[in-house]
């Protein structure tokens, strides 16, 4: 992976609106999902190590490691939840009840998100959602040249968020999506694919924003799976 530095104007324009925006718009003491990926990394790190990190992962995973080194390195600590004692066919039906017609290739995410809901006593929970598809961050863009985040942004609005806004209300929490303010939104409007992907390298707007924060470059390469493959939700799912 390349190296990564603080010089493409979007990027600029994007670290000036994550350093402006999300101190204000982040309730505190709020719990955070986290990965260990750029996108819950970065919000904790603006937020100045002042949420409440929650890691939902089975043991080995790669989503664990992830975030105990990132953790490690930023010098705070997250509590991690351990998805593998845990009712999963329960969390299937919190999620049916949210949204009766989700697919099984959603399925997994939405099941980590339960699971993380369920676990904390904050009433809000702050997310990276929107990430991925603002900033090409699906595996999928990288092995398809032509495909557009078009569809997935509509994906997002017609029935992602409504199903988790749902999922949420059931368990009396509210979620935060920082990344999909207007100003952001607005930017990413006149940015191009290119200007995400490079190689095998993805989110590369958004990776670019956190150096020009002085986010350490080293995070922010680290590559990222999607929750139900980094966690292991997947696995237990499939029992």
């Amino acid at each position: 992976m390349d190296s990564i530095r603080c010089e493409d104007p979007f990027s600029r324009k994007l670290a000036e609106i994550i350093r402006e925006t999300f101190p204000d718009i982040i309730p505190p003491d709020s719990a955070l999902g986290f990965s260990g990926g750029i996108d819950s990394s970065l919000i904790n790190f603006i937020a100045g190590n002042r949420l409440h990190p929650y890691n939902v992962s089975v043991p080995g995973s790669r989503d664990l490691s992830n975030a105990t080194m990132v953790s490690e390195r930023l010098g705070f600590k997250f509590t991690h939840i351990d998805p593998s004692g845990l009712d999963i066919k329960k969390y299937r039906e919190m999620v049916r009840e949210a949204d009766p017609g989700i697919s099984e290739s959603d399925m997994g995410y939405e099941v980590v998100l339960a699971i993380l809901l369920d676990s904390i006593d904050e009433e809000y929970l702050v997310t990276g959602q929107g990430s991925d598809e603002l900033f090409y961050g699906y595996r999928r863009f990288i092995d398809n040249p032509d495909l557009t985040n078009e569809a997935h942004m509509k994906k997002l609005y017609s029935s992602t968020l409504p199903r988790e806004a749902r999922l949420a209300s059931i368990m009396g929490k509210k979620l935060v999506t920082p990344y999909l303010i207007p100003e952001i939104l607005r930017v990413m409007e006149g940015a191009q694919r290119e200007q995400n992907i490079r190689g095998n390298t993805n989110k590369l707007m958004l990776r670019q924003a956190a150096v020009c924060l002085g986010y350490p470059v080293d995070l922010a390469m680290i590559p990222k799976k999607a929750a139900q493959y980094g966690s292991g939700i997947q696995k237990l799912i499939r029992q």
